[in-house]
């Protein structure tokens, strides 16, 4: 069976498909589907997917592991020289030269002294003393013991005027083998600045001019404190860098992402709590994930794991993963502004703050942690010490005032599906009907109905200018009387003047469209 179709059966269905689409886009225009969303600011930290490995995860450098690049160098002569002088424990260097000044007799006598390559100081017709592990004080006191002893009543003055210069070989894991020129002053960690990417911080070697080996940890002594593994160079030192044993980057939901050289034996657990500074709150501690080299099968592959029982390959790559959270919500309605601004000027006006609020909390999060976080959304009509929550049906009183100054011992956690009501502290007054904003406004005692009219805006095109006036008991009330508190004013609308416009700019549609479409029927000849 075929239908066949005609002009008149085509317009007819056209026509209806018009009609149901107008009416329902009239039906629906005043819908109001806006709405407010407030996410606890304990989120900030996490996201919902897993951080992936990319190939911008770089190691740090031998010299940003241990934080030289930050350390600024002192290399004027007068400010080393002032520093010396100011350290008592300043060791003799050889090349330092000390000024004496001394009596004899009536006349002022003056001599330079200087250490040799021996550590050798020569007092001209008084003695030599060896000065090799003596720092700057012991030597001054016995310079002035000495020319006392020789010059009775000399007063001997002794003053440190130049810092001797010496040289420090760097061998070994660097880029290239480099000789240093340094004083007294110069620490270890001054002069490996050229260590390649591999360079071992955590075992470093100085040979002194004897040949014997002492060893020390660049970052125990950066980064841990301890000073005594960054010792002070002495002539004749030469410093050995050896590869390192064991290299892994951290990264991820941990205080101190980066890369550290760490010992053999080290665990899992160990490196993410000492050397990265343990994990952040938002830690998945049982979603770590190791990118490790596979030398047989060429490439990188990953590794799911846990905190605990687990050993780490040289150049492993750790990622510490966030917490994965479903969010939980709570409404907030009444007398609380749907954004945190409000461009109304005018005080009466209640309806700004009259919002219906969704928060979605964090799991542990108490009513006192949101109250602060919501805090800026109250207006002067909000009664806050009057709020309370409905929870599972039942009513608990909430006085948001105490919340926020701090002075409640009965702080509780929050729970989805709670609902936090705020009731207004001002009496107000509803403007219905045909008027520009209908709304609820403040109530002001011995005003009249063309008060409230004129908060309201004033009526519309499609008013009747017709008012009712109800009481909160529903009892009208005369035109011209003092509007009470809670009372209702309905300005009548003009129902057959809206539904002609509304017809008539349905019917301009229709008859524009019916020209369209018959200019169509006729391109394909349907009669």
């Amino acid at each position: 069976m075929h239908l066949k179709l005609n002009r008149p059966i085509i317009l007819f269905l056209v026509l209806g498909l018009i009609i149901n689409i107008n009416l329902f886009s009239v039906n629906n225009s005043a819908a109001d589907l806006s709405g407010f969303v407030i996410n606890s600011p304990l989120y900030s930290n996490f996201t919902e997917i897993d951080t992936l490995f990319t190939d911008n995860v770089k190691q740090q450098s031998f010299v940003e592991q241990l934080g030289l690049q930050s350390v600024e160098k002192v290399t004027d002569n007068n400010i080393m020289l002032l520093r010396a002088i100011s350290d008592s424990n300043y060791p003799i260097t050889p090349g330092d030269t000390l000024q004496v000044d001394y009596l004899e007799g009536y006349d002022t006598k003056q001599l330079l002294l200087q250490v040799d390559s021996e550590y050798n100081v020569n007092i001209p017709l008084i003695t030599q003393i060896n000065a090799e592990n003596m720092n700057l004080k012991t030597l001054i006191e016995v310079i002035k013991q000495n020319i006392s002893t020789y010059y009775a009543f000399s007063s001997p003055q002794v003053t440190l005027v130049s810092l001797g210069v010496f040289s420090v070989d760097v061998l070994g894991e660097v880029s290239s083998s480099l000789t240093y020129s340094v004083n007294g002053l110069t620490k270890l960690s001054e002069v490996v600045l050229s260590a390649s990417e591999y360079a071992n911080t955590r075992d470093i070697e100085i040979k002194d001019k004897n040949g014997k080996i002492k060893h020390y940890d660049l970052y125990l002594a950066l980064k841990k404190g301890q000073s005594k593994e960054n010792p002070l160079l002495k002539a004749g030192d030469t410093v050995i860098l050896k590869p390192a044993e064991k290299i892994v980057n951290v990264y991820g939901q941990v205080y101190k992402p980066g890369t550290y050289q760490v010992k053999s034996s080290d665990s899992l657990e160990t490196i993410i709590n000492y050397y990265a500074g343990g994990l952040l709150p938002s830690a998945d501690k049982n979603n770590l994930i190791i990118n490790r080299y596979d030398n047989e099968q060429n490439q990188y592959k990953e590794i799911k794991a846990s905190i605990e029982d687990q050993e780490i390959n040289n150049l492993d790559d750790i990622l510490v993963n966030n917490i994965k959270i479903k969010k939980s919500s709570i409404t907030i309605e009444g007398a609380i502004k749907e954004e945190t601004t409000n461009s109304s000027t005018t005080s009466s006006l209640l309806g700004m703050a009259r919002g219906s609020v969704i928060y979605n909390f964090f799991p542990g999060e108490t009513l006192e942690n949101m109250l602060e976080t919501i805090s800026s959304r109250f207006t002067s009509t909000s009664d806050l010490t009057n709020a309370y929550l409905i929870r599972d049906n039942k009513k608990i009183d909430v006085d948001i005032l105490s919340y926020l100054l701090k002075d409640v011992n009965d702080d509780f956690v929050l729970k989805s599906g709670d609902k936090l009501i705020i009731p207004f502290d001002q009496k107000f007054v509803n403007v219905q009907g045909a008027v520009e904003r209908s709304n609820a406004y403040a109530y002001e005692p011995n005003k009249t109905v063309n008060y409230y009219l004129t908060l309201a805006g004033g009526f519309t095109s499609d008013a009747t200018k017709e008012i009712k006036i109800t009481d909160k008991n529903g009892k009208t009330l005369s035109i011209d009387s003092i509007v009470p508190s809670e009372a209702t004013i309905y300005a009548e609308e003009d129902t057959f003047k809206t539904d002609v416009t509304t017809i008539a700019s349905i019917v301009a549609i229709i008859a524009s469209s019916l020209a369209i479409i018959n200019g169509t029927l006729d391109l394909f000849g349907i009669k």
